[in-house]
């Protein structure tokens, strides 16, 4: 799959994408699921990211016949105390923002009223893409209510799920809005966004809680790392090192995609596992206590490879199967018992976004393939 959006100018030229008839919501209760994923995958910054299963987040649109507005009412499950920490009101949530532009967009003076409630699954600043699971979960749950979730393109689809993360007119996170969104593993360009076709592959994903830590504090540290480099005394060592980045990175993405789709998942982990000449391990490895060790210890305990997932504090290391990935769940948690560290064992994700009947048998389906609730 492809999908070319040229940056902001996407937000005026949906219509040229689609061609259908507005709909009024249905009276009935939609619920959307929408997965965690991993970001800058591989030696990658905000360019590639995949689809992870069992752990995400719910959106749920009940009708009211009362208003011709859309209102995000209510956060409820395990993380929404998390979320009610951070100060941000209901009116100024992703899953609002999201609901508030589709509204906008779509919704008839006809259009019955939706009340959404956000079911928080998944821990904010995991590294493990929880705002855009959010603005994706808002952008199914209201297309489904709406009617329109098999009218419109995929490209109208990205453009709503991206209004939660727009910021100063540029878009975050499309590493993980695209594959929460459609599943599967995507390369994310300036312009055009395309679906890396993979063989299947097993991840078990680690979280010390303890190192929970926002996207802006890491985007901080790897510009912080470039203007010590840039601001260096010696600019020859300097300008070669920027060159060995540039090498590595042009080297890694040409083997990494040519692996994926041949399924050597060794080679893969391979790559993601690399520290020499990748710009990301070395701008963040001190900002994560025991990333080292831990990351030594699952390598010694038989996996392919491992990285910093996202932003951070999450790992995740790609293992030879499920069986193997139980293995190595149980010697980190084990070894790192003073951690309490929370994991998760997922296959790739290809399917993304979905519908579900709901929660308490989406809660029961998914619950034994990790440990975060």
């Amino acid at each position: 799959m492809e999908l070319s959006i040229s940056g902001t100018t996407v937000l005026s030229s949906v219509s040229t994408f689609i061609n259908i008839n507005y709909m009024t919501p249905q009276s009935k209760i939609f619920y959307a699921f929408a997965p965690a994923s991993v970001g800058n995958f591989g030696p990658f910054y905000d360019v590639a990211g995949f689809c992870l299963k069992h752990l995400g987040d719910i959106v749920e649109a009940r009708p009211n016949e009362s208003i011709n507005d859309v209102r995000l009412v209510k956060i409820t499950g395990p993380y929404a105390d998390e979320l009610h920490a951070t100060g941000i009101s209901l009116e100024e949530n992703n899953v609002q923002k999201v609901a508030n532009w589709i509204w906008g967009r779509y919704s008839t003076n006809s259009s019955q009223g939706i009340d959404l409630i956000l079911h928080k699954y998944l821990p904010l600043k995991s590294g493990l893409g929880s705002s855009s699971a959010s603005c994706v979960a808002a952008a199914k749950c209201m297309l489904l209510a709406l009617g329109l979730d098999n009218s419109l393109s995929d490209e109208a689809k990205v453009d709503a799920a991206m209004q939660g993360e727009l910021r100063n007119n540029e878009f975050e996170h499309l590493d993980n809005i695209l594959p929460s969104l459609f599943g599967g593993v995507w390369s994310i360009g300036e312009e055009n966004f395309h679906r890396i076709r993979s063989q299947d592959f097993t991840v078990v994903a680690f979280l010390d809680e303890t190192d929970r830590r926002s996207t802006h504090i890491q985007r901080m540290l790897v510009k912080d790392h470039l203007k010590q480099l840039i601001d260096s005394q010696t600019p020859d060592n300097a300008i070669e090192k920027l060159l060995g980045y540039h090498r590595f990175i042009s080297h890694a993405s040409m083997l990494l995609i040519k692996a994926l789709n041949e399924g050597d998942i060794k080679t893969v982990g391979k790559l993601v596992s690399a520290e020499r000449g990748n710009l990301l391990f070395e701008a963040r490895q001190k900002s994560i206590p025991r990333l080292g060790l831990i990351k030594q210890t699952i390598m010694e305990n038989g996996a392919y490879g491992c990285a910093i997932s996202g932003s951070g504090p999450a790992i995740f290391a790609i293992t030879d199967g499920k069986d193997a990935a139980k293995s190595l769940r149980d010697n980190i948690v084990k070894n790192f018992s003073e951690r309490n560290l929370k994991w998760l064992i997922s296959s790739l994700n290809e399917s993304g976004s979905e519908a579900v009947q709901n929660i308490d048998n989406w809660y029961q389906e998914n619950c034994e393939n990790h440990n975060f609730w």
